[in-house]
């Protein structure tokens, strides 16, 4: 058998070998019956083999190596030929003892020089922030700080605000940040300030319009906001709750959408172990609130919360900062979402059944339930049910403090409490009283999607909810019928004919005409409308009560009364009555009844004369009418004077002898308020001082100042009116000038049909010099005529004639405004 020669022993030998000599060997003794041994054959031994392709490898990986050195030397100094200052950013990726020494001290600027270099590129540098105590990374000595400088540019197209005290742009966004980093080898600071190099600049654009704009925005609607990118003009750093990891950075702008303010920015992170500044998230804000770190679980970091709550409705972004594989930031805010649950089991189904469709109580009710049986079968719980558990309860938190809340409109009340998924407490409100039952069906009848809502994802988790069923019943019946809410209701499985009767008794409150709808006719007569002379009627267009004919007395005229406001017994009622369901068919006593004319059918019309006089006939009601959602009382009394100017006057204030209780604030004057209350006259001059010039009704030589103000000793002796009318136990500032004193200031505008000549000119302002009121910049087209009060128990209300007749208008504390 041969054997496989090795690829040496066939090359051609030209001398022999010669082998080095043997020691001796050692005599053994002779072994008998041992037959001689043969020698065989050499062979090439394995590891001698592998010896050999370890060798090769070796030399290959080496040569590798040397090729790699020799390009990437090459590499780096083309590099540095090109930029010198690239020397500079490797150090950011070698430890501190490795790092490249930098010899070129052009590289480095003073901060004055940093600020020259970007004004000649044509922006503008915003004001440094110190990246100091959290930015001092591993890497980082102790008296290393970095600085990051927001680079701003003005927007196209836009206008800087001006104020008396300053002008103030607000045309800058911020377009670029720029992270410097001090030179730290004082061998190198060959000037007298610290220089600095620059380590990391990023691009700044803001999110979209259509993203900033998505919390407010209807999926169906055709207005999902644009594609343009909004500017973002100002930065800060987080503090208080922020994590330590690095530095964490926000940037915000605003956008006004309607009525509603609209906050919106990016979030950063300023890595400075790797002097790495990167985006982390974008985010919006419908409440106009900045996010906020805040201890939501029961983690040692904080979360960042973004509040996107929209009216009653609590919606909140919850991010928690996890790590990631990125050298140069090894961390990442990820958002806490529902959407892809920590268990898929049938009871945390439910869970988030209910959570989903806004039911956060009873869905946190359920998370506690699952968290006690979790005790005995740790199987049951993770950490991320832990996160959304916590997710929950921060909505519902939110939802709970609403409920609990004592709201004066029985509608809201009731609201708050399905929104929490208290279905009995909200039923209870409902059947408190008739006009409770009329308010809430309105609700109902409105956009009630958000509720239908709630009661499907509380029927499909607990069929058993009787009244969670009486909801869907009462939904279905305010936008049909009754006869629909029955048929809905028995589709419902496990449901009893002692609850459908009960529930078809909830569902008669709907009905307009329910049994109590109509107050008792004992109630005073309080209505508040505009008085319109009539030369003759139509007796048909009437409704008129039993057994009475409408004939005048001698001397007597005819008026026609519409309706602004009135008294139904229980509550103030204000124009548009369209919910009011009476027509000619019922008779006038239905509807004269409900206005309390039964009580007091009397009623005053107050008239102004041309000397400014204020006159007062009396009327007495004969009819009344209900079309279109207006109320019309015929009323007959005495002629009205003739007016003998050409001038317009106010129109005649129709309203019953309780009606109204006129006010009667504190006087004072500016000279005597600035004396006594400095600290409330200087804003109430300061905006007085400020709607005057912008209105271009300033006088000749008078400065737009307090001081300038009170020099004249005309403005001094302006009386100032003081009384609560925002109901926030402060004394609001009303300024009511007579035509008279605005002719002697020269006041008067030159476009009459703007503000009809002779009326007042009124301006209200807050303890804090917030115009709440003005008609001085004649956009108004309305007069405020006194201040009254409602007997309600409420706040006082403004009586004002405006292009649509007399109205009464009560400070809103939701929009911030009268109306």
């Amino acid at each position: 058998m041969g054997i496989k020669p090795d690829k040496t022993a066939l090359q051609p030998q030209k001398k022999p070998k010669l082998l080095p000599p043997r020691k001796p060997a050692t005599p053994r003794p002779p072994a008998s019956a041992s037959p001689p041994r043969v020698p065989s054959p050499p062979q090439a031994p394995a590891k001698a083999q592998a010896n050999s392709w370890l060798s090769l490898l070796g030399a290959l990986a080496l040569l590798c190596g040397a090729a790699g050195l020799t390009v990437g030397g090459a590499w780096i100094a083309i590099l540095l030929i090109v930029d010198p200052d690239a020397i500079v950013g490797l150090n950011q990726y070698l430890p501190t003892w490795t790092r490249i020494p930098v010899a070129n001290q052009e590289t480095f600027q003073t901060l004055s020089e940093i600020r020259a270099s970007i004004r000649q590129a044509g922006r503008i540098p915003g004001e440094p922030i110190s990246l100091g105590n959290e930015a001092k990374g591993a890497n980082k000595s102790a008296t290393a700080t970095d600085l990051l400088i927001p680079v701003l540019a003005r927007r196209p197209l836009c206008q800087a605000t001006s104020t008396l005290d300053s002008t103030k742009s607000n045309c800058e966004q911020i377009v670029e940040l720029q992270v410097y980093r001090p030179v730290e080898d004082a061998r190198r600071q060959i000037k007298q300030e610290q220089s600095y190099w620059l380590a990391s600049q990023i691009a700044v654009a803001g999110p979209e319009e259509s993203f900033a704009i998505a919390p407010l925005v209807d999926a169906n609607s055709e207005n999902q906001g644009s594609a343009r990118s909004l500017p973002l003009t100002t930065i800060q750093r987080f503090e208080g709750k922020a994590p330590t990891s690095g530095v964490w950075l926000l940037l915000s702008g605003e956008l006004v959408r309607g009525d509603d303010t609209i906050a919106y920015g990016r979030v950063a992170h300023y890595n400075p172990d790797r002097d790495y500044l990167g985006w982390m998230l974008e985010w919006t804000s419908s409440t106009g609130q900045a996010p906020a770190w805040k201890a939501i679980t029961s983690g040692a970091t904080p979360e960042l919360v973004v509040d996107q709550t929209v009216g009653l409705e609590p919606q909140f972004e919850v991010y928690q900062v996890q790590p990631r594989q990125f050298l140069p930031d090894p961390i990442q805010l990820e958002a806490i979402s529902l959407s892809d649950p920590a268990f898929d089991t049938e009871i945390y189904g439910k869970i988030m059944t209910l959570a989903r469709s806004g039911l956060w109580s009873p869905a946190l009710a359920w998370f506690k339930s699952l968290r006690q049986a979790s005790e005995a079968n740790p199987d049951l719980w993770s950490n991320a049910a832990q996160a959304e558990m916590d997710f929950v309860r921060l909505h519902a938190e939110a939802t709970q403090a609403q409920a609990e809340k004592s709201w004066a409109s029985p509608s809201q009340q009731v609201l708050t409490n399905l929104i929490d998924g208290r279905w009995t407490r909200a039923l209870s409100v409902f059947q408190a009283s008739v006009d409770n039952s009329q308010e809430v069906a309105s609700l109902l009848k409105g956009d009630a999607d958000r509720l239908w809502n709630r009661v499907e994802a509380a029927l499909k988790v607990d069929p058993m909810q009787t009244d969670a069923k009486a909801w869907g019943a009462l939904i279905v019946g305010a936008k049909k019928d009754k006869a629909a809410a029955i048929a809905w209701l028995k589709k419902q499985p496990q449901t009893k004919p002692a609850a459908i009767a009960r529930i078809s008794k909830l569902l008669d409150r709907l009905d307009p005409n329910f049994s109590d709808v109509i107050p008792p006719s004992t109630h005073l007569s309080q209505v508040v409308g505009t008085a319109e002379p009539l030369k003759q009627i139509n007796p048909a267009d009437w409704w008129q009560l039993k057994n009475s004919s409408l004939k005048l007395e001698a001397g007597q005229t005819w008026y026609e009364v519409e309706v602004t406001a009135f008294y139904d017994g229980k509550r103030w009622q204000r124009s548009n009555f369209s919910d009011l369901k009476f027509s000619k068919a019922d008779g006038a006593e239905p509807l004269w009844n409900l206005l309390g004319l039964t009580t007091d059918p009397q009623l005053q019309i107050l008239v102004w004369t041309d000397a400014g006089q204020q006159d007062t006939v009396f009327a007495t009601a004969k009819a009344v009418q209900l079309q279109g959602g207006t109320i019309r009382i015929l009323v007959a009394g005495d002629p009205l004077p003739a007016p003998t100017a050409a001038q317009p006057l106010p129109r005649p204030l129709a309203l019953t002898t309780t009606a109204l209780q006129w006010t009667t604030p504190a006087v004072t004057t500016l000279a005597d308020l600035n004396q006594q209350q400095p600290k409330l006259a200087n804003p109430i001059l300061q905006a007085l001082a400020t709607e005057l010039q912008q209105s271009n009704q300033l006088p000749t030589g008078v400065t737009a100042t307090p001081a300038g103000l009170l020099q004249q000793s005309e403005i001094g002796s302006w009386q100032v009116q003081q009384i609560d009318l925002t109901g926030n136990q402060q004394l609001e500032a009303v300024f009511t000038l007579d035509p008279e004193t605005l002719a002697t200031l020269q006041l008067d505008q030159p476009d009459a049909q703007k503000r009809p000549a002779g009326r007042s000119r009124t301006l209200i302002v807050s303890d804090t010099g917030a115009v709440l009121y003005n008609e001085f910049d004649g956009t108004a087209q309305q007069s405020l005529l006194a201040i009254a009060d409602l007997g309600d128990g409420g706040i006082p209300v403004l009586v004002v004639d405006g292009s649509a007749g007399y109205r009464l208008q009560r400070w809103s504390s939701k929009k911030q405004q009268f109306e």
